[in-house]
């Protein structure tokens, strides 16, 4: 079974420069790329091109070749001896002498450039889909006209004048003057109807065709333009050879000729029906019998009858399966169909089918091809699902021998040592498992064990051999007799596994599998981190050059033996991949067939790894050493600085110090002696013929001794206990005697529970801390933090503060229903019981009072408590204040206030109170109830005369349907002697609502004048248990009222100098003390 170890590898940490496979098409010759513009000089001369390239002929399509490459190329015009290619990103090439030199050119804008016209050797167009760049001295000079035409899509001009646009909702607009003006000719409103292709006869006959294929004909110079049929397919090219002769190519291969001027179309098709993957896009017809077709995949196909026959240049363009490689020649399967190449791809043979896979056979299948000579070949394949029969052949492909037909059906993997030794493998199944064995080439086979479904299998003696089922990969040693257990992993998908000898192997498969490689023949595996990918296939040259391309084609490529991977193009539609003689060969759709080299390989591929194990004062060092060169890399080592520049370095011996030519290994180091909490730069570094290498640099912080947080805690329920928690890591040596210590102030931390776990041993790794505070005060701010002894001294963590939860909750409701109110409340007691529960209402003076039902909550628990009121005793005329009290903790407490009325359907705006801050300052509060209206904009106005004249801020945006909302608003810089006037305003729609007008004193509420405010003072302010006082005068009695003004407690003075506060609560409270002449008030802050 695997052993399976981790290294995690990024593309990021390659350190060698940027190199590349060069490519070269073995097949479709020239291109794979689709071709799109086909332009003729006369008969023997002519040009297509594609996206990346134009095609030249010189021979009258015997011969195509390369002319010139380009990156994004769109378009193409050609007129006697000048052409032009538009390109993206505004680029446009330009030739004077029939295409054998080009000047390339940028227009200044980053446009994709979708058209090119020219018109003479001086006079040429190019366009983007929203500006036309025209030239009248052959290019030297640009003139750039935007035009706005929304959804454009196609521009052609019929001269340097006139010109036309089609867009992708229907319309054609057309210019006569060069573009700097428009005008609609034809507009849509069917869907599809994008127009993609254009062409004029003549500069008053054109034509135009969008989606669905409807075609458009102009006899008027595109003034009016008519339907005048409708092909089955879309046609993306057209050419008139007369006023009624024309032809044209489209999508899945269509090619159509008309007689009678575009009126009715007949099929002159180059291949059995319409097939997915072959649209044409490009055509020139000399005359109606000769003319040349481009497309898809790089198609040129040739007709000399008017479209009655064709002749594609290539011998196929459909998709090749794989390759199998010889000595002298190249075999690609296509198919059914195997095609032969002595000259890599110069000229293709195809070779016959066996009888069974001929044409006229039921669902003719060949599953696999393998060719071990020149001559020598076996198919795997028959009638599918039915046959699995093996066909060999002895001359090359020139003919086949049926060998053997197998009981299992759907064999589909099988693989040759040479001539003689082979295995067959595969079944649909798990009643049709087959595994089967020849030693003389086909002739007799002996049947293996049965139990294993392989997909895919591998010989390397007639003793070794590797297969693979779904997600298993199996070894043999006996030749095929038993079967070991190399790798699964979670009975996720192996997609491909590759040995480049007994030892040395790789496989893929699903994300999760990722890549996993093996130097010891499958006994461990080493399982490298790549980019998240389904990948498909893994090939190497020798043990550090690779290559491994994913689902979508994508190629990467590896230089020290799969560890670190470089993305190195892409290859849509890609089948195959195969590595022989130091060429790598790729295989897919539109016939294509691709072979590359390796350039550049680098020799050195040093890499580090970023550093993920590391302690305070030590830490563990990967990374790896690649060698691509002749000479040995030797004196390898971890080079290290505290600077990114390795100034004053000091360095760590590596499991290895030197790696062979051809060979890579994983390098390991570990230093000690580190610092803690120090940024560390680290670097893996070679020798080659003495000079050094560098490969990349990493970085790494060590810890610190130890770590020691507190968090904030949750606060909820019981108000009388906190659960606190920490973090906690033990690196240099071991935190013991962990404690939380809290307390009511900043530098007080007298109190302290045992924290749960008490220590943290040494790399223990982080440990969670808790503890459990109880005997809280209600709503009171503490402070709290973690102690603990770090190699005998005391340490601590950061310092928290926390409140405690309040003592109750009360949230009171209302609602009129059977002639009665109901008063409702949810109660909840976070602390003490609560008893005698009732609503008080009336006035703000809550003369009324109605028991609550319950009337009681016991501590730590909560109820809906309510009461009812008749309407019958109620004041229809006016609203009623309402609230909720009860006594717990030896006081009474209340909730806030509310109101609620008999009148649903009228707007309140009434007051709650006015509760002064301090001598200059108060909080102005009021209830808002919408009255089942929309009300917005709420504020406070106010003003020294009852015209007001002041606003407040809005308070409150809105309000809607019956609810009551409480708003507030603090006013300062208030002289204490004077009355105050003030409303509340809202908007109803366009109408301002107002409260009744209300007022207030400040001196009035605290029962002073202004200048006795110098007569009393109080100390400590926040205070904790003793409040001082200092006063001329003897003070009688002091009151203490909530911040909502209501009177909690009456004290008397200790000594007539200070008061005993330690039974309060945690909050803001308002002090009156009273003397024979005078009272004046206090804000205090109880802690």
């Amino acid at each position: 079974m695997k052993k399976l170890y981790f290294l995690l590898t990024f593309m990021s940490v390659f350190i060698y420069s940027q190199n590349q496979i060069n490519w070269e098409v073995l097949s479709p010759k020239p291109t794979y790329n689709s071709g799109k513009d086909l332009h003729f000089i006369n008969e023997m001369q002519g040009f297509f091109l594609t996206g990346k390239e134009l095609i030249e002929t010189k021979d009258g399509g015997t011969n195509w070749t390369v002319n010139k490459n380009f990156t994004y190329a769109n378009s193409f015009d050609l007129l006697n001896d000048v052409g032009i290619v538009a390109q993206n990103f505004c680029q446009v090439s330009i030739t004077k002498d029939r295409a054998s030199t080009w000047q390339t050119q940028t227009l200044g804008a980053q446009d994709n450039l979708i058209y090119a016209k020219v018109f003479d050797n001086d006079n040429f167009v190019v366009a983007s889909k929203n500006k036309i760049y025209s030239t009248v001295d052959g290019g030297t000079t640009w003139i750039t006209k935007t035009f706005n035409i929304s959804a454009a899509n196609i521009v052609y001009f019929t001269n340097k004048n006139t010109g036309f646009v089609g867009t992708t909702n229907g319309s054609i607009f057309k210019t006569t003057d060069g573009g700097n003006s428009w005008s609609q000719k034809i507009s849509s409103n069917t869907i599809p109807s994008d127009y993609f292709t254009m062409y004029f006869y003549n500069t008053q006959i054109g034509y135009a065709v969008q989606g669905h294929g409807n075609v458009m004909k102009t006899v008027d110079a595109g003034e009016t333009w008519l339907k005048i049929s409708n092909p089955s397919e879309n046609i993306f090219a057209i050419q008139f050879l007369s006023e009624s002769i024309g032809y044209a190519v489209g999508e899945y291969g269509v090619v159509y000729k008309t007689t009678d001027g575009g009126i009715t179309w007949q099929t002159r098709l180059f291949q059995n029906g319409y097939i997915y993957g072959t649209s044409m896009f490009g055509l020139h017809f000399f005359n109606e019998d000769k003319g040349f077709i481009v497309g898809s995949a790089g198609r040129i196909l040739r007709t000399d009858n008017g479209g009655f026959n064709w002749t594609q240049y290539s011998p196929f363009y459909s998709s090749v399966n794989s390759l199998e490689i010889t000595e002298n020649s190249i075999f690609a399967k296509v198919g059914l169909d195997i095609f032969k190449t002595s000259d890599s791809g110069g000229n293709w043979s195809k070779l016959s089918r066996p009888d069974d896979l001929q044409p006229t056979s039921v669902q003719p299948y060949a599953r696999d091809v393998k060719f071990v000579s020149d001559n020598i070949g076996y198919i795997i394949g028959g009638k599918y699902n039915t046959e699995s029969n093996l066909y060999k052949t002895t001359d090359g492909g020139i003919s086949w021998t049926k060998k053997k037909n197998f009981s299992a059906s759907g064999l589909t993997g099988f693989d040759f040592l040479n001539e003689n030794f082979g295995i067959i493998c595969g079944g649909q199944g798990t009643m049709t498992y087959g595994l089967y064995k020849t030693t003389d080439g086909g002739e007799t086979w002996v049947e293996l064990n049965g139990q294993y479904s392989f997909r895919s299998i591998k010989i390397f003696s007639e003793q070794i051999i590797y297969a693979a089922s779904y997600s298993h990969l199996y070894k043999s040693s006996d030749g095929g007799l038993s079967w070991n257990l190399l790798f699964t992993y979670d009975n996720q998908e192996i997609a491909d596994f590759f040995f480049l000898d007994e030892n040395n192997g790789f496989l893929i498969g699903d994300p999760d599998v990722n890549l996993n490689r093996t130097v010891d023949g499958g006994v461990t595996w080493i399982r490298e981190q790549i980019p998240y990918e389904w990948y498909k296939q893994i090939k190497f040259l020798n043990k550090n050059v690779g290559v491994l391309i994913d689902e979508e084609g994508q190629i990467n490529v590896s230089y020290d033996g799969g560890r670190t991977w470089k993305y190195d193009g892409n290859h849509y539609s890609f089948n195959s991949l195969k590595i022989v003689n130091n060429k790598i060969y790729i295989t897919g759709e539109g016939g294509r067939i691709l072979r590359g080299n390796f350039l550049n390989v680098p020799q050195n591929v040093v890499v580090t790894k970023p550093v993920v194990e590391y302690f305070n004062d030590r830490a563990k060092l990967k990374g790896s050493v690649a060698n691509n060169g002749v000479e040995e890399l030797t004196d390898i080592k971890f080079e290290i600085s505290t600077t990114q520049f390795f100034a004053q370095p000091f360095y760590i011996e590596a499991n290895l110090s030197q790696v062979s030519s051809n060979d890579s290994k994983d390098i390991i180091g570990a230093v000690s002696g580190l610092q803690p909490n120090q940024k560390y730069y680290v670097r893996l570094t070679a020798k080659r013929n003495g000079l050094k290498i560098n490969g990349n640099t990493e970085n790494f912080t060590t810890t610190e001794n130890f770590t020691l947080n507190i968090s904030t805690p949750m606060i909820y329920g019981d108000a009388s206990k906190v659960k606190l928690e920490g973090l906690a890591t033990a690196n240099g040596d071991d935190l013991l005697d962990l404690v939380f210590e809290y307390g009511l102030t900043e530098t007080d931390f007298s109190n302290q529970v045992v924290s749960v776990p008490n220590e943290v041993l040494k790399e223990s790794g982080q440990k969670t801390l808790t503890g459990n505070l109880v005997n809280l005060l209600p709503a009171t701010k503490y402070y709290a933090r973690i102690k603990g002894h770090y190699k005998g001294s005391a340490v601590y963590s950061n310092t928290i503060s926390f409140t405690t939860n309040q003592e109750f909750s009360f949230s009171i409701s209302n609602e009129i229903a059977n002639e009665k109110i109901f008063l409702n409340a949810f109660v909840d007691a976070y602390y003490k019981d609560i008893t005698e529960l009732k609503f008080e209402y009336g006035t703000l003076d809550f003369e009324n009072s109605v028991a609550a039902s319950p009337d009681n909550v016991v501590a730590l628990s909560n109820k809906q408590v309510n009461a009812s009121i008749n309407i019958s005793s109620i004041d229809p005329n006016r609203p009623y204040y309402y609230r909720l009290s009860g006594k717990t903790n030896g006081r009474i407490v209340y909730s806030e206030n509310s109101i609620f009325t008999t009148s649903p359907t009228t707007p309140i705006l009434i007051k709650d109170s006015v509760v002064p801050i301090d001598n200059t300052s108060v909080k102005m509060k009021g209830l808002v109830y919408a009255g089942q209206k929309f009300l917005t904009s709420v504020k406070f106005e106010y003003g020294l005369t009852p015209d007001l004249g002041s606003l407040s801020p809005v308070v409150l945006n809105y309000v809607y349907g019956n609810a009551v909302q409480p708003i507030e608003f603090t006013l300062s810089g208030l002289d204490i002697n004077k009355i105050y006037y003030y409303k509340i305003s809202a908007m109803d729609g366009s109408e301002k609502i107002y409260s009744e007008l209300y007022s207030f004193r400040i001196s009035e509420m605290l029962g002073v004048q202004e200048d006795s405010f110098t007569k009393i003072k109080i100390y400590p302010n926040p205070v904790i248990d003793f409040l001082h006082f200092d006063s001329q005068d003897k003070i009688k009695e002091v009151k203490i009222f909530d911040s909502n003004g209501r009177l909690i407690k009456m004290l008397s003075l200790l000594n007539n100098s200070s008061v005993d506060v330690t039974s309060l609560t945690t909050g803001i409270y308002y002090l009156e003390a009273e003397t024979d002449t005078k009272s004046q008030r206090f804000k205090i802050i109880k802690r």
